[in-house]
This record gives C-alpha cells, structure tokens and sequence, in this order.
C-alpha cells in the first residue's frame, strides 16, 4: 500500500507496488511525570558535586602526604647530621680513654665501652641513612622527579611562619566549610533526596504530548505525507508493591545518607581536635628542646 488508506470503494482504490519508502518522523514531551525528571536532574548535579569533592580529598591527600615527605626528608637529613656529630664525640672519647689508658690513668675496659658504644653508633648511622635514602625515593616519586633532585642538600629548609596556636572556633568553622569529607556526604546526602523524590514519582500519572510525521512513497512517484498528535496519560493501578518498595528503599538510603553525614562531622570534629593537640604537644616539646640545646651547648 503506497498511501494511507482513509476509505475503499471500487471506484477509488488506492495505488500498490512492490517497492514501497516509508519515513516517520516524531518527537515527543513529557508534560508532568510528578517530578521524577526534575529530581533526577538534582540527583546527577548532586552526585557531579560529589565526585567533585572526592576530586578535591585526593587532592589534598596528594599535597599533604608531599608535604610529609619533604619534612621527614629534611629531619632525616638532620638526624643524620647529629649522628655524624655524635660519631666524632665517640672517636675523640676513644681516643682520651686510649690516652688514659697509656698514662695508667683508666681501666681497659674504658677501652672497650668506648668501641662499644662507637660500633652501636656506627650501625645506627647506616640505619639512619637507610632512612633518608628511603624518604628521598619516596619524595622523588610524589613529584615526579629524579632522585637526585631531591636530595635533602638540595631541599630548601622549612620553619613555621606563625608559633602562636589557632583559635579552635576558626579552625573548626574553616575545616567545616572546606572539608572534602563532609561536602562529599552533603552531596550524597542530597542525590539521596532526589532519589527518594524520584521514586515518588510513578505515584503520579504520567502525560506526554507527542506528535509523528508520516511519509509513503514508491518509485513510480506515488507519495503521501500525514500528521497526527496527541497527548497520553499512563498511571500504573497496580505494581505488585513494586513502587512502595522502591519508595521505601530510597527513604532507607536517604537517612543512611544522613547519618552518614553525621558520622562524617564526628569524624572531621575528632581529627581536628587531636591535629590541635598534637600541634599544641609538638610546639610544646620544640621548645623544650631548644631550651635543653642551650643548657647543654
């Protein structure tokens, strides 16, 4: 049949050929559909903002862990330093004791605690420098350098700008507004929210409007070409418990969501509470150092 077929008499009887074209072209709008649209839209930007914030956590995870290993390859550098100084104390201390020893003035086993305590610092020393070779390597991998440009000689030495401890208020207030933690379980938080919305919405009747153009034609040059447009509306009666169920696991899962979040600003509260305190007891103990530098120097 090469045209559309409205009516049939034996006077009129539409055309037939073996070789018939046929092209439809449609388009369709969902009208209402209770909002699930709507709210899988917030769901996706909630989720983006999400994998956004995890984006950033790994940032920051990279930048610190970078940090931790510049400082452990400087103190290491400095440990090694004051191994090697402890090393020329022993060898002068050897050497007085041998002296002694020679003036009758010490026992021999003078001798022998002195080349004890020596070979102990010497094994400590390979140790030691074990140790900084490994937190260069480290370092050297986090930037993507050569070993030797990381070296700890070549390392620009560090000292904290500001000795004088945050205020806790700021600092939480800041953590709270920055944290990749929590605004990622904000985010999930809010894409569970527009699930939940989302599967609220076969509750409602669905209406779309649509319309199709229709086009026949064949090679002798019969052609044709038809419209039609309308509008649908579908509302499931029955489901077998399907959408209460869904319904009932979206819910689930938002306040999931939500303790989630919680558990998150409990944890975020705990690791800057204990951050302070280790920044309060290292200061604490810097300063205690220096002053046993002093009384010892």
């Amino acid at each position: 049949l090469v045209t559309p077929l409205h009516g049939f008499t034996l006077g009129s009887l539409p055309p037939f050929d073996t070789t018939v074209f046929q092209g439809t072209l449609g388009a369709g709008y969902t009208l209402f559909d209770g909002g699930a649209r709507g709210a899988r839209i917030d769901q996706a930007r909630s989720q983006a903002a999400g994998a956004a914030a995890a984006e950033s956590g790994t940032a920051q995870e990279l930048a610190a862990r970078t940090v931790n290993s510049y400082l452990l390859v400087r103190a290491a550098s400095q440990v090694l330093a004051a191994q090697d100084q402890r090393l020329e104390a022993l060898r002068a201390e050897l050497a007085r004791a041998r002296q002694f020893l020679a003036a009758g003035r010490a026992a021999a086993v003078e001798i022998l605690r002195a080349e004890a305590a020596l070979a102990a610092a010497t094994a400590e020393r390979v140790r030691l420098a074990g140790a900084l070779d490994v937190a260069e390597r480290d370092l050297a991998r986090l930037v993507a350098r050569g070993v030797e440009a990381v070296r700890a000689e070549r390392l620009v030495p560090v000292a904290l700008a500001d000795t004088t401890l945050p205020d806790r208020a700021a600092v939480q207030e800041a953590a709270r507004a920055a944290s990749p933690a929590l605004t990622q379980a904000r985010a999930r938080v809010a894409a569970a929210a527009a699930a939940a919305a989302v599967a609220r919405g076969p509750r409602w009747p669905d209406v779309r409007l649509f319309g199709n153009y229709a086009g026949w034609a064949d090679d002798e040059g019969h052609q044709a070409l038809e419209w039609n447009a309308g509008a649908a509306l579908a509302y499931p009666f029955f489901t077998g418990g399907a959408v209460q169920s869904g319904i009932e696991r979206a819910d689930a899962q938002q306040r999931g969501a939500s303790e989630s979040e919680r558990l998150a600003s409990l944890q975020l509260e705990q690791e800057l509470d204990r951050a302070l305190s280790r920044v309060a007891e290292t200061r604490a103990r810097t300063r205690r150092l220096a002053l046993a530098v002093q009384r010892f120097a």
